[in-house]
């Protein structure tokens, strides 16, 4: 399943419908934008599955590590041991993110929480403490769950942002996608 860039809250229903696919094995895809946090039901359904999200954007305040004048425009560093971003393997901003929430990692009971993309210990959000921000994460189950991807901004997939990274978004999402699918191409 992918839910990309919900524009509303999910039901009560709608949350545990999706909670028992994952638990049963069923994958999800997930791509917010800010302002997610406030939808109370959907990040409920993150949470038992160890993500959450910080209120607010991120913006990067190394200069390496995003578009000039543009903070919140930002080239996560790749986690490349994972399969969902090993098509990236060795490479340097290939990937952009823009107006990215960041995601909140804690234990999730029977799942393994991994980080895909994250930004340099320079990172705040809306202005607050500097540090790692994580833009994208993955809750694996251990014993025959499914699992959860969540990128916290939709624009992995932007016609505009795509054509900057010479396709490197596009590449990711084919990674992860297939992942997912469990016909990942190496």
């Amino acid at each position: 399943i992918i839910i990309h860039k919900p524009v509303s809250d999910i039901t009560v229903t709608e949350a545990s419908k999706l909670s028992s696919y994952i638990a049963g094995g069923g994958n999800i895809f997930l791509m917010t934008e800010k302002n997610s946090d406030g939808m109370r039901n959907l990040m409920n359904l993150t949470a038992e599955f160890g993500l959450g999200v910080e209120a607010g954007t991120v913006n990067e305040g190394d200069s390496s590590k995003h578009v000039a004048d543009l903070p919140g425009h930002i080239y996560p560093t790749l986690h490349a041991t994972h399969t969902t971003t090993s098509l990236l393997a060795g490479y340097k901003n290939v990937v952009l993110l823009a107006n990215a929430q960041s995601i909140k990692i804690s234990d999730a009971s029977g799942y393994t929480v991994t980080e895909l993309l994250t930004t340099s210990d320079k990172a705040t959000v809306s202005g607050g403490v500097e540090g790692k921000k994580v833009l994208a994460a993955i809750s694996e189950g251990n014993n025959g769950g499914g699992k959860l991807l969540w990128v916290a901004s939709p624009s992995l997939t932007n016609d505009a942002l795509i054509s900057k990274t010479q396709s490197g978004n596009f590449v990711l999402f084919f990674g992860m996608t297939n992942a997912l699918m469990g016909d990942y191409i190496s």
